[in-house]
């Protein structure tokens, strides 16, 4: 007699906790399995922030300052933030030394323009976790310290496409609890322009053990 070995999951997905997890099975019945970062934008982990678009891009910092960012993403007490991504492109090289750099504090930045994060899963939930964006520094964040602040990413430019603009952070380093990703974008003597996108995973502390 045939039996049900598995069923699709209708429970809400995301942040809830205490919901029945049930096998996945493609239609000859395998199992189906598949890597993590997948999984969780299925899940409704994903999101994304970002600023400037090809048509109309947005200026860098003059310079980068040990307390002004482009972008942030802020958890907050019982979440757990990732990042995965950033991509950037840079579209004039207006002043010099065009640097990026994605860091992490356990302090939350302020100021800048509030931004509703993208669900990576289209029509997915709502983040928990805020987001901040202004061009030219104009998120505030707490000063860059070695014994407080993870360097996840930086680089200079000296010419057009010498350093990478896509560049995989996940398994770099995560916020627990309060705290910040952000990333800081300047020139030297002149702001260059370009456009660019933060995309992380939230998860609540109790999801992944920590709470």
């Amino acid at each position: 007699m045939a039996q049900d070995i598995g069923r699709v999951s209708l429970a809400v997905r995301g942040l809830t906790v205490g919901e029945d997890s049930l096998v996945w099975l493609n239609p000859s019945g395998a199992q189906v399995t598949m890597d993590f970062l997948t999984a969780a934008i299925l899940d409704g982990h994903g999101f994304q922030i970002r600023d400037g678009v090809l048509t109309t891009p947005v200026t860098g910092d003059v310079e980068v300052t040990t307390v002004a960012a482009e972008a942030a993403v802020n958890s907050d007490t019982g979440l757990v933030v990732m990042p995965t991504q950033y991509v950037w492109d840079l579209e004039a090289i207006v002043g010099t030394l065009p640097q990026v750099a994605v860091k992490s504090t356990a302090s939350a930045a302020t100021g800048g323009t509030a931004q509703v994060p993208l669900p990576l899963l289209t029509g997915g939930r709502k983040a928990v976790s805020t987001a901040l964006v202004n061009d030219a520094g104009g998120v505030a964040v707490v000063a860059d310290a070695v014994t407080t602040t993870r360097l996840l990413y930086a680089a200079h430019l000296t010419a057009m496409g010498d350093f990478p603009t896509d560049v995989n952070l996940l398994g770099r380093g995560m916020v627990n609890g309060v705290g910040n990703i952000y990333v800081t974008v300047g020139s030297v003597g002149t702001g260059s322009t370009y456009f660019h996108a933060l995309s992380y995973l939230e998860f609540t502390q109790a999801q992944l053990g920590l709470g």
